[in-house]
């Protein structure tokens, strides 16, 4: 019946791995792999088949959290539910790699003294004085080589 229906539909979403079960009132139940639901008998009970090992997101919960639960399971897709239990979605790992590029981009602009919302049209005193540490650590590893380089002039001309 389930695999009747799937033929409907025609067509799956990228990342489709697992089919979420919800009751009449759309309370998560549980997920049915789709291997599963092929290679079990078509008149199998839905209810033999699901698995609810790995339990929903909240949808309140934390970016990364989500990203480490997805990291430690090894999934691919997870069901998102609201703190009723009502199956809202779902999640791929493609959300999660854009996450962690997100908070990657976001570390690497901190390092550098940079914020999300300075930009190229940000007033010049503002930018002076937000990247002002890298700058003078810039200027004293300048000089430094300078030095170094002074230090090899003979035999740079010598080459």
């Amino acid at each position: 019946m389930v695999l009747g229906q799937l033929r409907l539909r025609a067509e799956l979403r990228d990342h489709t791995d697992n089919l979420y079960v919800v009751s009449h009132h759309h309370q998560y139940l549980g997920r049915v792999s789709l291997a599963r639901l092929v290679t079990h008998q078509p008149d199998t009970l839905i209810n033999r088949l699901i698995d609810n090992e790995q339990p929903a997101i909240n949808i309140k919960e934390h970016a990364q959290e989500v990203a480490r639960q997805f990291s430690y399971n090894d999934r691919l897709s997870a069901p998102v539910v609201n703190e009723n239990n009502a199956l809202l979605g779902h999640i791929t790992i493609d959300n999660i790699v854009d996450i962690i590029r997100e908070q990657a981009e976001h570390q690497a602009m901190s390092a550098a003294g940079l914020s999300n919302v300075e930009n190229m049209f940000s007033p010049a005193r503002l930018t002076f004085r937000r990247r002002l540490l890298w700058l003078g650590i810039n200027l004293c590893t300048a000089f430094i080589t300078i030095n170094v380089v002074s230090e090899f002039e003979y035999t740079i001309k010598k080459w």
